[in-house]
């Protein structure tokens, strides 16, 4: 996740359009599609992201360090055979990434 420098735009980049309420402002994030499903990282995406607004991070702070993290998971399991599976988080959680 990362600030979008709409002169870089790329074909390979995507952007969240997000809404702060408590800020009245819009904001957008961008990212790098990675074009694999791994079934639980919406999961661990909404986990990450409450757990830090609950604990008083802006809701952009938020969003971004929950990008970060199922990015970080995803490229650690590229390669895993049976995707369907999910990912493996133990490593993060025991690092206290989770």
């Amino acid at each position: 996740a990362y600030d979008i420098n709409w002169s870089d735009w790329s074909s390979d980049v995507c952007s969240s359009d997000l809404y702060d309420h408590t800020k009245n402002e819009n904001f957008k994030i961008g990212f790098e599609l990675i074009d694999l499903r791994f079934p639980g990282t919406g999961d661990i995406f909404s986990a990450v992201l409450v757990s830090d607004v609950l604990n008083g991070e802006s809701l952009y702070d938020a969003t971004k360090h929950a990008m970060e993290t199922v990015r970080n998971i995803i490229i650690d399991n590229l390669d895993k055979k049976e995707k369907f599976y999910g990912v493996d988080i133990e490593q993060y959680i025991s690092e206290g990434k989770l």
